[in-house]
């Protein structure tokens, strides 16, 4: 299956005219679309961080690539958010597949970071909608 996931789900400074979306993502990208997701977003530092899974929603952005680009911008994406997927601890964000809601209702598998650190629930975002301070 994860040979065939051709979006992927930012929810902080990936987001579209954020920091950290790239020329490249942005040249790639076929689509961007409002969604959500499973979990609570937390503020880690100067950046977000989600941790899956519980009863709420963290809201954020679904892009779309062609199969193709996706392998192509994957590893920029490993690199940004701390990931090697040769290393079984000390990534700062893992790698996960998950179920993003799209607006308009639409389910996709896609790819999303999780933050492989602790959070503190005094730093959980209220609402699921992360802002840069």
């Amino acid at each position: 299956m994860k040979d065939k996931i051709r979006h992927m789900f930012v929810y902080g400074t990936l987001k579209e005219g954020r920091p950290l979306d790239r020329k490249v993502f942005a040249d790639a990208r076929l689509s961007v679309k409002p969604a959500t997701i499973t979990g609570d977003i937390y503020h880690v530092n100067f950046y977000p961080g989600i941790k899956l899974g519980g009863k709420n929603l963290a809201h954020g952005e679904v892009h779309e690539f062609e199969l193709i680009d996706m392998k192509a911008v994957l590893p920029m994406f490993d690199a940004i958010e701390g990931y090697s997927p040769k290393r079984d601890k000390g990534n700062l964000f893992n790698r996960k597949i998950v179920k993003a809601k799209v607006e308009g209702g639409e389910e996709l598998d896609v790819y999303v970071y999780e933050f492989a650190g602790k959070v503190d629930d005094s730093q959980r975002v209220k609402g699921g909608v992360w802002e840069p301070e």
